[in-house]
């Protein structure tokens, strides 16, 4: 699994230790029962609400009741309610991901993780389930239109909680009539029963502005969500990275059609001191490809993770960046000769936070 907002040894052991648990991996394996005394006497140092949510998870599967119950007092110390919902942030400052969103991605990934922490295991209780609905009273909040949530990361964490819950709420019988009224009068009524559970059900909310009221009866759960579309000004956007680009050599020689190097500097300009995992994205031009003992080179240089060739693109992850510059050198060769070359695009973004560019 890529991880994103963190890189401890905490949050790799939690990460890697749920996933074993989700294989069907006991918790008597020899490699579990390690990483889960590992992660009961970890460095209070590596303590966050993200790392605790991820332990609440990690103790929920392995059926240790007692971890389990102090990592859920903890999370509950930092819950923030508001509504009849219930959620957490992040303790580390994390820049927008993007203009539209209303909250960061580590937010809905930690309260995503804290649903699965209920959730899971043999013995859920009323009590996990109905701290888990408010939970997920919230989540729903942050679906953008498709369904999605803020970045990659958060929507796969988001959908499994979601799933889960339910997976939990699934009546074979449900039979419900959500009926949803205008002040003018206007009404819709959607009914839901074994027939069309999974399907999604729509209708238009012609009067705008205006207000609505949304009724349920009947007997089982449902999901209702509203969509509003309008358009804005863009707002100014405030850079998070400085990039510049250029190729050696700098001019189009004979030589240099046929091959050439591409020099990337980059550095953070945010206003925390250093980033979160950082992506490079460089587009390959029409006909050329990069040549791969160079850009796996790379993975020798500071603060690079990984690299990956794609047919189109050369991707390299860092695992931070700060405010000192740092220089990435690899070549391309042309393969087919093309015409009329149109430019190339250099892309630098938070991993975690892909609108931070």
């Amino acid at each position: 699994m890529l991880k994103g907002a963190l890189d401890d040894e905490l949050s790799i052991t939690a990460y890697s230790t749920a996933a074993l648990l989700e294989a069907g991996v006991t918790k008597d394996a020899n490699m579990v029962k390690q990483a889960l005394q590992y992660l009961s006497n970890a460095n209070k140092s590596l303590d966050s609400t993200y790392n605790h949510a991820l332990r609440l998870y990690v103790y929920r599967l392995a059926e240790e009741p007692t971890l389990w119950q102090n990592a859920l007092e903890k999370l509950m110390e930092s819950a923030k309610r508001e509504g009849g919902t219930l959620h957490w942030a992040s303790d580390k400052p994390t820049t927008s991901w993007n203009i539209w969103s209303r909250v960061s991605p580590a937010a809905v990934e930690i309260s995503a993780y804290v649903t699965l922490g209920l959730l899971s295991g043999k013995e859920v209780t009323k009590e996990d389930t109905d701290k888990a609905s408010l939970v997920v009273s919230w989540l729903g909040k942050q679906q953008n239109s498709q369904g999605g949530f803020v970045s990659t990361q958060d929507t796969l964490v988001g959908l499994q909680a979601l799933a889960k819950y339910s997976s939990m709420t699934y009546k074979e019988k449900a039979d419900v009539t959500v009926k949803v009224t205008s002040e003018g009068g206007s009404q819709h009524e959607i009914h839901v029963d074994k027939s069309n559970c999974f399907l999604w059900q729509r209708a238009p909310l012609s009067n705008i502005p205006g207000k609505y009221t949304v009724t349920a009866t009947g007997n089982g759960c449902v999901y209702a969500q509203t969509v509003l579309k309008y358009n804005i000004p863009v707002p100014k956007r405030i850079d998070t990275f400085a990039l510049e680009v250029a190729t050696s050599p700098e001019n189009c020689t004979e030589k240099a059609a046929k091959q050439f190097d591409i020099r990337i500097e980059v550095s953070y300009v945010g206003n925390r001191v250093s980033s979160n995992m950082v992506v490079i994205k460089v587009e390959m031009l029409t006909g050329f490809i990069p040549v791969k003992p160079s850009v796996k080179k790379l993975e020798k240089s500071p603060m690079v993770k990984k690299t990956e060739v794609t047919f189109e693109n050369v991707i390299i992850f860092l695992e931070e960046l700060t405010k000192e510059s740092q220089t990435y050198i690899f070549s391309v060769e042309q393969e087919t000769h093309v015409k009329n070359l149109k430019p190339a695009n250099v892309l630098v973004f938070d991993y975690y936070n892909p609108g931070a560019v």
